[in-house]
């Protein structure tokens, strides 16, 4: 097997790529540069190929570069949002992709790979095989196959009267597809984050640009969940190959009481319900998020584990990041 990379690539012809073997959201072009900009990297497109030259799966990710001989050399950081998408669909193939792109990379002067495992349902057998150390995450699947009411009816009772109780008091959840609408979900993440003494302001203000270049891609579906028009919760969700994924969504103290969350989810999977996706990713959680893990898995959502994984790949690399380590004490 052959691995290519690059950091550059025609727009039209990487998502049609991706969408030949059956990738999603987190490896089309638009989520590969947003990711990159946002960590000041070098954006990463990846296609694996046979003994023929034809396509088998492919990767996206970034590179973060030292800038200093020798580490510029050595140690460098590839950080892939997803485990492989092989066009077979298999985990066998997604293993041997990622082993070779090990190579692949080390080559490149890569000596740690940290792989998020977005929407990677055999994320783990293949890290765990290839002796990747693992950070326990889930994500949330919701078939949509079903008819609607039949999905209403896999709710947990907590959820359908969070629902009722949201209606009752005058929400509403407007899809608004607007830089209007992506400033007033910063602003609700940030008060949400707040509420857990987590300051968010600076990351967004880096951020702000890249957010708004996806949001003119097409490529995610802002929701707004508003009271007597004043927006009290929103998110959005990236979109691509018919994969709907949840990515991102915040809450004012009235959004939160006025159970907020929960119509804007019921929203979102009617919505994605008359498009005609097959399923819904509810998005992840982390270790000790107990009470977003039964948030999500009250919806009738499937959790699946797909944990982070992190690897170094390189013994030399990874002495001589150590060396740096001590030199900047």
């Amino acid at each position: 097997m052959k691995i290519t990379s690059t950091s550059e690539v025609d727009i039209q012809e990487w998502d049609d790529l991706v969408l030949s073997v059956g990738g999603g959201y987190f490896h089309c072009y638009a989520h590969v540069v947003y990711s990159a900009e946002c960590e000041e990297a070098e954006p990463m497109f990846i296609q694996a190929l046979d003994n023929q030259d034809r396509c088998v799966g492919v990767a996206t990710g970034m590179i973060s570069r030292s800038h200093t001989w020798p580490f510029s050399k050595f140690c460098n950081w590839a950080m892939l949002q997803s485990t492989p998408i092989a066009a077979d669909g298999s985990a066998e193939t997604e293993r041997s992709i990622l082993e070779a792109m090990e190579i692949h990379l080390r080559r490149q002067g890569v000596f740690s790979i940290h792989i998020f495992s977005y929407d990677c349902p055999h994320s783990e057998s293949v890290l765990s095989s290839l002796g990747y150390n693992l950070f326990t995450r889930s994500e949330f699947y919701l078939d949509l196959s079903p008819s609607q009411e039949e999905i209403w009816a896999g709710f947990k009772r907590q959820r359908k009267q969070n629902i009722k109780k949201a209606e009752k008091s005058g929400v509403v959840t407007r899809h608004e597809n607007t830089p209007d609408a992506l400033d007033i979900i910063s602003s609700l993440q940030i008060q949400s984050m707040e509420r857990h003494d987590i300051s968010i302001v600076e990351a967004q203000k880096r951020t702000d640009h890249a957010r708004k270049k996806l949001l003119e891609s097409g490529r995610i579906d802002v929701l707004v969940s508003y009271q007597d028009d004043i927006p009290i919760n929103g998110g959005y969700l990236g979109t691509f190959n018919d994969k709907p994924y949840h990515l991102v969504s915040g809450s004012s103290d009235v959004g939160f009481k006025c159970c907020g969350p929960a119509h804007l989810t019921w929203t979102a999977i009617q919505m994605y319900k008359e498009r005609g996706a097959k399923s819904l990713n509810l998005g992840a959680t982390l270790e000790g998020q107990d009470t977003l893990y039964r948030f999500k898995k009250d919806f009738g959502a499937t959790p699946i584990s797909q944990p982070i994984g992190k690897k170094g790949i390189s013994k030399l690399g990874s002495s001589l990041h150590r060396m740096r380590s001590l030199l900047r004490r």
